[in-house]
């Protein structure tokens, strides 16, 4: 990447450090990103950054034609990215640019930070050369690509938009944060940025005189320190007249100027505790600005002077946009307006970080990566693992359990807990707890084991609904139950069998196996299809720990039984199902089968699970992605699939009937497909976007047609995290000498790993680790 870099103090250098940091996070398995830092004239900066392998003086045109060189003879170097700003580069125009391009041998991908309507005509054919040499050209605004097409002749298939990226915001209370910076019970205006005549600060500052007089506790943040070349040419000069202006317009206690650099986080939170956002720049040029894409990405309402980048961001939904430039009365109109509707100003704030979750830094990076695969496949390798963090879990956790829904990346404690939710999260730290051996997932279990046995009835059964303060809501009356209930006796085997792999505390396995006597009768009742395949699983799981009883063995056979009846009652040609749809969570049936054959030795049943496996895979799976059932429009026998809505359990789900269908018939796929289910929560799904939540550690909870939902609630992030563990253990296995029963292509007539149940007397009866 040739751009300018840190320690230069440029808004180019900070977005191309943000941006490699980005693809570094997701594709470092995939590619590797160099830098070639742009000099400042006349300084000799000390780079500290590993990534920068050469660094020149761009405006001096000898060093150009050695950087060319240098380039050129680097046979690592496959493709090169460049940030294009016509200052950043010496010649008319940043023409040096174009002598160095003229000479690369390898191709280049060129980003435009600024898109100049019409241009005279040595700058169109500049622009216009620089684009036949690049093999892609990105600009960040729609309106950037369309000056470039009819301003300057570019073709629309050298195009691509990719926006200004900006940090995932974990959303945190601004009361809170108002506390913090001292600022409690004030309403707050701010602005950042490298500070320049061109920002026009003084006009917000003018514009505060009127508005302080109608609410007098409005403090207005300049955040920021000068620009630096502002510094060597004129020193303090603007700063100082900014402040002269607060005193004679007598606003020293409502302006409050932030004259340093800002950490990021330290950033962030000031934007997120801001009321309202004044973006002022003097300039109808400017074709993109990275600080009103963070005002906005924070959840600012934005007041913006009419640049091309707010023209087409900013909406009625998240901001006003100005008519003219260095006009304070029109500022103070529009601030005022939004100060006397606080509602208003609150749905702004939350439409504006729900709008720009596209534009994350995850997400751009996703962009950047098509980009270089569409001149080099070599760019479309695997992504990382993202860091596994339990962050949101805990969050999310109250001392009872944990609760069903969040707004956001915080717990929403009005809706209480489910049993669903409690039992997938003890289900989770199961897992977590053999991956990282842990202490504290003791304590998550036996939060999670004991709000299961809460839910416990004098009869056995369970009722799935709780509230805040923990009394059973109605709701438990108004639905069936059946997989809620099943769903507690997989949790229930699941933690049994995990005794025998790390020793669960001794009070906790005599609870577990006291809830699962007590819900025993109860299973072979169940008729529901997925309770049926919940209820195979955990009896599963319980044969591996310790074997199954008579009672266990009877109800293996009634519901392997009712599976198989409803698998022959429903298929037929073009359709080899369960039931004449799809809905949710539908891997766990042919898993089902699959477990009910390792049980009972009964092949019919493990032909069951593998047609009925292959079908749902190839209702799902194309070769770039797994699309799917929608949540809006089940999928019905004899009919098309339509409508949208994915969530992350039948990702989750499907990733673990994958895999274990990967440990029966190794080498045949179905690791590739678990990948690539996986892929969905790091960007491969159709709107191309990251559906965890790699600041918060929680996973949103769905992509509709055309937007990722942020919340964050119990059932996805504990999805996601599942599938994370069964993704990192599935990497770790396949690194390992497979065990010589598993070097075959075709599977066996007869394969058991576990010993047939009939055949022994429970006392006999042993796990067996299958990994």
């Amino acid at each position: 990447m040739i751009t300018s870099f840190p320690p230069r103090e440029c808004g180019i250098a900070t977005y191309s450090e943000d941006l490699i940091n980005a693809l570094n996070s997701q594709y470092e398995e995939a590619f590797d990103i160099k830098v070639c830092a742009l000099d400042e004239p006349g300084t000799q900066p000390r780079y500290t950054d590993p990534r920068v392998l050469y660094h020149f003086d761009a405006w001096n045109e000898e060093a150009c034609a050695r950087m060319v060189q240098e380039i050129n003879h680097n046979p690592a170097i496959r493709l090169i990215h460049v940030q294009h700003e016509f200052g950043l580069f010496g010649g008319e125009y940043g023409s040096y640019l174009l002598q160095m391009m003229l000479k690369l041998e390898k191709p280049v991908v060129l980003t435009f930070h600024t898109v100049l309507p019409a241009p005279d005509a040595k700058r169109r054919e500049l622009v216009r050369s620089l684009c036949t040499l690049a093999v892609r050209c990105t600009v960040m605004t729609h309106n950037s690509a369309h000056i470039l097409e009819e301003e300057y002749g570019i073709d629309a298939d050298q195009l691509r938009v990719v926006p200004h990226g900006t940090p995932a915001i974990a959303w945190k209370d601004p009361l809170a944060l108002k506390r913090k910076y001292e600022l409690e019970g004030k309403t707050v205006f701010s602005t950042f940025g490298l500070l320049s005549p061109n920002k026009s600060i003084e006009t917000g500052i003018e514009a505060l005189a009127p508005i302080v007089q109608e609410f007098p506790d409005v403090v207005y943040l300049i955040l920021g320190r000068t620009h630096p070349g502002v510094v060597r040419h004129e020193g303090e000069r603007y700063r100082e007249m900014l402040e002269q202006k607060v005193e004679e317009l007598g606003l020293t206690r409502n302006v409050r100027f932030v004259n340093k650099y800002l950490e990021l986080d330290e950033l962030l939170e000031y934007l997120q505790l801001t009321d309202v956002y004044f973006f002022t720049s003097a300039d109808p040029h400017q074709a993109v600005s990275g600080t009103f894409t963070y005002a906005l990405s924070c959840g600012c309402p934005v007041i913006s002077t009419p640049i091309p980048h707010a023209k087409e961001y900013l909406s009625d939904s998240t901001g006003i946009l100005l008519k003219d430039f260095r006009n304070p009365t029109q500022l103070a109109e529009a601030a005022l307006t939004l100060l006397r509707q606080p509602e208003r100003c609150q749905n702004m704030s939350q439409q504006a970080y729900g709008q720009m979750n596209a534009g994350s830094w995850y997400n751009v990076a996703i962009l950047h990566r098509n980009v270089y695969r569409e001149e080099d496949k070599a760019f479309g390798g695997r992504s990382n693992l993202p860091i596994l963090k339990m962050d949101h879990l805990e969050r999310l956790s109250s001392e009872f359990g944990i609760y069903q829904f969040a707004r956001y990346n915080q717990p929403d404690p009005a809706h209480g807990y489910t049993l669903d939710d409690n039992a997938r999260a003890l289900i989770l730290t199961c897992e977590y707890r053999q991956l990282s051996q842990e202490r504290r997932t003791e304590e998550w279990m036996g939060k999670y084991l004991r709000f299961m046995r809460h839910c416990q009835q004098a009869d056995g059964t369970f009722l799935n609904y709780v509230d805040d303060t923990l009394q059973f809501t109605t709701q438990n009356q108004e639905v069936n139950l059946e997989d809620a209930n099943m769903r507690a006796v997989w949790a229930l085997g699941v933690l049994l069998e995990h005794h025998h792999r790390l020793p669960v505390p001794a009070h906790l396995r005599k609870m577990a196996e006291q809830m699962l006597a007590r819900v025993t009768p109860h299973i072979a009742q169940v008729r529901s299809p997925r309770a049926a395949s919940f209820a195979l699983k955990g009896l599963y799981h319980l044969h591996k720990a310790q074997g199954l009883t008579q009672p266990h063995c009877e109800a293996v056979d009634l519901l392997a039984t009712h599976l198989q009846s409803l698998y022959r009652d429903n298929q037929g040609e073009g359709w080899q199902w369960f039931e004449p749809y799809l809905t949710y969570a539908n891997s766990i049936l042919p898993e089902a089968m699959l477990y009910a054959y390792r049980l009972t030795d009964q092949s019919a049943y493990l032909q069951t699970a593998r047609t009925t496996m292959q079908f749902l895979i190839d209702k799902m799976c194309t070769e770039e992605r797994i699309k799917l059932i929608p949540n809006t429009g089940w999928l019905q026998k004899g009919q098309t699939c339509e409508g949208f809505g994915e969530q992350s359990i039948d990702v989750s789900y499907t990733i673990h009937t994958l895999l274990e269908f990967e440990q029966e018939f190794p080498q045949q796929g179905y690791g590739e497909l678990a990948e690539l289910a996986f892929s969905w929560y790091v960007g491969n799904n159709h709107l191309q976007q990251f559906v965890y939540n790699p600041t918060t550690g929680g996973c949103h909870d769905g992509v509709e047609e055309t937007n990722v939902n942020l919340n964050q609630g119990a059932e996805s992030t504990v999805c996601y995290l599942w599938a994370r563990i069964q993704i990192e253990n599935f990497r770790k296995r396949a690194q390992l000498p497979r065990p010589a029963k598993a070097q075959r292509t075709q599977p066996p007539t007869s394969y058991h790993p576990l010993p047939n149940f009939r055949s022994m007397p429970v006392a006999a009866r042993s796990p067996e680790n299958r990994d």
